[in-house]
């Protein structure tokens, strides 16, 4: 059964990180569980979310100009629309 630990460190208005850390660990087999922990995670590190996480076929979604720019340059780089590096540590969804 695959663990999960998500963690939330807070920083100060001089970005030092304080000593306010959320961390939440699970075990999960189900993706509805995994996602069902992620929302008491984000609630416990200070976030109220409107609505409920689920996955949606993207092709039905209304994207915005900005996000159907950011699409466009990873795949004109050769990448899915999928795609994610830790290094460069930016979501296409952002």
């Amino acid at each position: 059964m695959p663990k999960f630990t998500f963690i939330a460190e807070h920083k100060d208005l001089y970005d030092n990180l304080t000593n306010n850390k959320v961390t939440h660990e699970f075990e999960a087999e189900d993706l509805n569980d995994v996602l069902d922990n992620f929302e008491c995670f984000l609630r416990g590190a200070g976030y109220v979310p409107e609505g409920t996480l689920d996955f949606v076929d993207v092709e039905h979604v209304e994207l915005s100009d900005e996000l159907k720019e950011k699409l466009g340059q990873h795949q004109r780089q050769g990448h899915s629309e999928h795609y994610y590096t830790v290094s460069r540590n930016e979501p296409l969804t952002k």
